[in-house]
């Protein structure tokens, strides 16, 4: 799976977890800077092995080309 890819997923991944992380400590009444930046690093990190997890599941759906070259499909 390409480079741009993962991080395409990534960035959607650690933002949703992010988001859900946010409203939960804000819902909890932690209004701190350092909880903020905790649970971007958590969200972050958890982000990891769920673009792992998704680029996995789509790895027999997604069509590798390169420019000017055959379409390649992964085993």
């Amino acid at each position: 799976m390409g480079f741009v890819m993962m991080m395409a997923v990534h960035s959607l991944a650690t933002t949703v977890l992010m988001g859900i992380g946010l409203v939960a400590v804000l819902g909890a009444g932690l209004v701190d800077g350092y909880v903020f930046l905790a649970v971007i690093a958590l969200a972050f990190v958890a982000a990891l092995p769920v673009t792992w997890i998704v680029l996995r599941k789509l790895g027999g759906a997604v069509v590798i080309q390169d420019e000017g070259a055959a379409p390649l499909r992964r085993p």
